[in-house]
């Protein structure tokens, strides 16, 4: 089932156009947005990000979080759900602004943050001044093949260099990184999506008393870290147990603790 233009669909497809701009050329945007007990957390951010692209590329649409809020609760009352993720999405851009919106289960399990993520790094570059880098739109093919690549060889994210070496983003997530008890970040500048758990995760160090250093990090900078972890809206801050041949005591990361009990005090207050 979904949401279509504010109508619940109980079907499991619907009818595209074949001459759609989102399915002809990836003209769309979308955002992932967690449920908590039958609330979208930080759903402002999420709409403020996808408003401003929508700006950006030359769309009038804006998305009004009522009208939102309202479209979740109906999908997640025939769903008869109350945790897991939303995928709204904001189809043929300048060609009928069309809404989208679908429901999935949540996929991280709590071993996994005592497990820790292993991260590679693609062999495709992130272009810092194609404009495409700095929005989540659907042009997402080249992340997700090399995602799937990394996973064929154990990985469960991959990092993405920019075209002059700098660590990016990875396919579905922000990173940190800790040197000598200093917060490290790649900047915006860097080419990366701006995360809205990456911006999360910066305000909840910042009332640690914690600040984040975002600035340009070379590929080998991993390697004389202390730790390391990774971000996006569904799983929060995942710690790193490990990037290519570099080992990390996850054990020892009690940073990512602290930053997830922080976090469900932030959400409180912004759901």
């Amino acid at each position: 089932m979904f949401i279509y233009n504010s109508k619940l669909s109980l079907e499991e497809t619907m009818t595209l156009s074949p001459h759609s701009a989102s399915l002809g050329y990836g003209l769309s945007l979308f955002e992932t947005i967690k449920l908590t007990k039958g609330k979208p957390e930080f759903l402002s951010a999420h709409l403020e990000r996808i408003n401003h692209s929508l700006t950006v590329f030359g769309s009038e649409k804006k998305l009004k979080i009522t009208t939102v809020q309202e479209d979740i609760q109906k999908l997640l009352k025939a769903a008869n759900v109350e945790e897991g993720a939303i995928k709204l999405m904001v189809m043929d851009l300048g060609e009928g602004d069309h809404v989208l919106l679908t429901y999935r289960p949540q996929k991280y399990k709590s071993s996994l943050y005592q497990q820790g993520f292993s991260l590679g790094f693609s062999e495709i570059v992130n272009d810092e001044k194609n404009r495409f880098t700095y929005h989540k739109t659907a042009n997402y093919g080249s992340k997700m093949i090399e995602f799937r690549r990394g996973k064929e060889k154990g990985y469960d994210d991959v990092l993405f260099l920019n075209t002059k070496g700098w660590i990016t983003e990875g396919a579905i997530t922000n990173v940190f990184f800790l040197k000598d008890n200093r917060i490290y970040t790649p900047s915006l500048e860097s080419g990366l999506l701006p995360g809205i758990m990456r911006q999360m995760v910066k305000e909840v160090l910042a009332n640690m008393g914690k600040k984040v250093v975002e600035t340009p990090i070379e590929k080998s900078f991993y390697r004389h870290c202390q730790s390391a972890w990774v971000t996006n809206s569904l799983m929060g801050a995942m710690p790193v147990r490990q990037i290519e041949e570099m080992e990390y005591r996850v054990t020892e990361n009690h940073l990512t603790t602290a930053i997830n009990a922080q976090l469900t005090d932030l959400i409180q207050s912004k759901v």
